[in-house]
């Protein structure tokens, strides 16, 4: 009798915790859908490749957790510069035209109690795809540099060329 009632209780804990965490995630989505002017799933990313090519190693960097030009999903252009970006995104040294990349991700993981979980910006020729950037203005990649203090790319560079992607 006792081993029935600690089941009984163990499945009610159970069932409140995935009701609760369910209702909580609900209450955060429409929360960012109001403060962004609507649907979120309606609107479109702001997708964006930059070429990093200050120095001798040229790598093209996405603002969905990404590098190369491999699971880009933007154009095969520089966003900032409408440059185009070689095949593979990756040129060393500069200007010599030998690529050592096809594409690459962030794979970030925790380990929570005896489960491990990992977020991938793309979990290779799967398609999984977990690190999207937001709606403009929200997701758009900053670009700052400390070359010239006058520019408004000054504000707040560590580098001769940084560039800043929220995901």
């Amino acid at each position: 009798m006792l081993k029935k009632g600690f089941l009984i209780v163990n499945f009610v804990l159970v069932l409140a915790l995935i009701i609760s965490g369910s209702a909580f995630g609900r209450a955060s989505l429409e929360y960012d859908a109001k403060e962004r002017g609507g649907n979120f799933a309606l609107q479109t990313p702001a997708d964006c490749q930059a070429l990093h090519n200050v120095g001798e190693f040229v790598l093209s960097v996405n603002n969905n957790g990404t590098f190369g030009t491999g699971f880009g999903r933007g154009s095969a252009s520089d966003c900032f510069t409408g440059e185009a970006i070689p095949d593979g995104g990756s040129e060393f040294p500069k200007n010599s035209g030998t690529q050592y990349l096809f594409a690459a991700s962030f794979w970030i993981g925790a380990i929570q109690g005896r489960d491990t979980l990992v977020s991938t910006g793309s979990d290779g020729w799967i398609s999984i795809q977990e690190f999207f950037p937001d709606v403009s203005p929200f997701g758009d990649m900053v670009k700052r540099s400390i070359i010239d203090p006058n520019s408004a790319l000054y504000e707040g560079a560590i580098s001769e060329q940084d560039y800043v992607a929220t995901y």
